[in-house]
């Protein structure tokens, strides 16, 4: 009968003790199918473009194996900005624009966002819990508590703070955003001696140049007395 491997599979009756006469062809028939396997799988190594072995281990096959054509013409797995804007409808994208938003830069992904997107909603910039670090300062000018780098689109509009602050004293906590040479308009907490939420103007960077700047938070007060801040929120919006 043969072997139907590997187009079909063999079907190989039940030999029964004392009762099945086993025939020479029952005995070649399970040889043969034995060696369809092998000839299947390959030796190590093997050149037969069609075994298991030289389709995941041979560096020329492709297609299925051990190499895959990329899509859109692309030749390695590092893709440039016109092989990913081939499968993007629409998309006209960069180089730079398509690393700025994946080279891993943590703070640089969370603001870069298109015109859409910093029109309609508000998109986190800094964070930090009441569960933080509790900033201090006695000063009576503006003095920056907090720091964090920004990188602030071509696009930018506005960023808008809320914070949590309170001073000694019933002394009244002044509390704004300044990036550069924009700051808003600024907040204070009415002279309250506990910690209360306050939501600061709109800290205008529209007229600022693209690129990394350096946010700031900053404290102000009449009187030299501690002045607190823990806890705040700073978003970009229209």
């Amino acid at each position: 009968m043969g072997t139907s491997f590997p187009t079909g599979l063999d079907s190989f009756a039940t030999a029964v003790d004392n009762t099945t006469d086993v025939m020479a062809a029952d005995i070649n028939d399970a040889r043969l199918a034995i060696e369809a396997l092998e000839v299947k799988m390959g030796i190590n190594s093997s050149a037969v473009t069609a075994s298991i072995d030289y389709i995941l281990k041979h560096t020329s096959s492709a297609n299925p194996g051990h190499k895959h054509t990329l899509a859109n013409s692309a030749t390695d797995v590092t893709a440039t900005a016109a092989e990913i804007n081939a499968s993007l409808d629409g998309c006209t994208a960069t180089d730079t624009e398509i690393n700025t938003a994946c080279d891993g830069d943590a703070a640089k992904n969370n603001h870069v966002h298109d015109s859409g997107d910093l029109d309609t909603k508000l998109i986190p910039v800094a964070n930090e819990s009441i569960q933080g670090t509790e900033y201090s300062t006695t000063s009576t000018s503006w003095t920056t508590v907090v720091t964090y780098p920004i990188y602030i689109p071509d696009n930018a509009q506005k960023l808008y703070g809320r914070f949590r602050i309170h001073a000694s004293s019933s002394e009244i906590t002044y509390i704004r955003v300044k990036v550069g040479i924009a700051t808003s308009a600024g907040v204070n907490d009415s002279g309250s001696d506990t910690y209360v939420w306050v939501t600061d103007g709109a800290c205008d960077v529209s007229g600022l140049a693209e690129g990394w700047s350096l946010l700031e938070i900053q404290i102000n007060g009449t009187y030299s007395v501690a002045k607190y801040l823990q806890g705040f929120s700073v978003n970009w919006g229209s």
